[in-house]
């Protein structure tokens, strides 16, 4: 269980830290730590997953990015190799399924990959909170909203 002070936070920073070593040598050495609550973003400078990937949180609609806003999310990501997603728990089916179609949509050269190739990793409890207005990304129950079945299959890819 994902208990306060079992060293969580430390061991994120452990791999971030280890993660950027051993892409020294390489131009993209960013690990990018996002959760999809505020809450738990203060501790590690963690980043909200919709500000991140410019996911409205607003509305149940995905939408593609304007011509500007793309250029601006491909600035912003391009030394990124490696996602870790905090608080997996709590990052419902659909809201995988939209990480995996922002950064296909933002990477076209690897749309045909999952998350257009770039690394996830998932981090927390299964076990914690349940993601709000979502199934849990693991469920494999069919929904009559396509987004999220897509992310069954985004998560079947790991």
């Amino acid at each position: 269980m994902d208990i306060a002070g079992t060293g969580k936070s430390y061991l994120i920073k452990a791999i971030r830290k280890k993660l950027s070593i051993m892409e020294r040598d390489r131009s993209k050495v960013s690990v990018k730590v996002i959760a999809s609550t505020g809450v738990v973003t203060f501790n590690i400078n963690i980043s909200l997953i919709h500000s991140t990937l410019s996911i409205s949180i607003f509305n149940n609609k995905y939408s593609d990015l304007d011509s500007k806003r793309l250029k601006q999310l491909q600035e912003r990501l391009k030394n990124v190799i490696y996602f870790i997603i905090d608080k997996k728990s709590m990052v419902g089916r659909r809201m995988l399924a939209l990480v995996n179609k922002r950064l296909r949509e933002a990477f076209p050269e690897n749309k045909n990959e999952p998350f257009s190739g770039w690394s996830i990793i998932l981090f927390g409890d299964f076990g914690q909170l349940l993601p709000v207005l979502d199934f849990p990304m693991y469920a494999n129950n069919i929904s009559y909203n396509t987004i999220s079945n897509d992310g069954i299959a985004s998560y079947k890819n790991f």
